[in-house]
């Protein structure tokens, strides 16, 4: 079947017709069964006169996919929040935007009026509660929040990232998760 293939700079088909769309248009014959025609025009280079399927391009989308699939695992578990122990009681603290700015106005009015503590939403034992956050255990808790959220980024950019970085086939990056 006869081809009209467009072109980038690195010779990677950005489209196809059946008759000429433009000048700098590279025609072609290719067998009706060739594999272009059932994969992404992308994923195909001219090289010589002919069709190549990129490997090293189709590892390059593989990696950036699950880069964006790993960065949004990590910002999904920064959000999920965390566990800490007050009192050898175990809360769950959310930590998603709501929590976030709800952390910002409490440690400004523990630090900046005269309160003793301020009332919280935890989850315990799979229930809500509400217990009193004092200066002290924000404090403490401003720690654990810059652990919570420096431990993931750290997951994400020591470890897995070099790991995808590193991996030589398509599926050894697909044998990279977060869980």
């Amino acid at each position: 079947m006869k081809v009209f293939l467009e072109l980038d700079s690195q010779n990677r088909v950005t489209g196809w017709g059946s008759s000429l769309v433009s000048e700098k248009c590279v025609e072609i014959d290719i067998p009706d069964h060739h594999e272009f025609f059932s994969l992404p025009f992308s994923w195909f280079v001219y090289i010589n006169n002919a069709l190549v399927k990129d490997d090293t391009h189709l590892l390059d989308l593989a990696k950036e996919r699950k880069n964006r699939e790993l960065n949004e695992a990590c910002n999904q578990t920064i959000l999920n929040g965390f566990d800490y122990t007050i009192h050898e009681s175990t809360y769950h603290f959310s930590f998603d935007m709501e929590a976030q700015l709800n952390f910002q106005d409490a440690e400004s009015a523990l630090k900046n009026e005269d309160l003793e503590s301020v009332n919280w939403t935890v989850m315990k034992d799979g229930k809500y509660e509400r217990i009193a956050i004092t200066k002290e255990i924000m404090d403490e808790l401003k720690r654990m929040i810059f652990q919570h959220k420096n431990s993931n980024i750290s997951r994400y950019r020591d470890f897995f990232l070099p790991k995808v970085s590193s991996a030589s086939n398509i599926q050894e990056v697909e044998s990279i998760s977060w869980y």
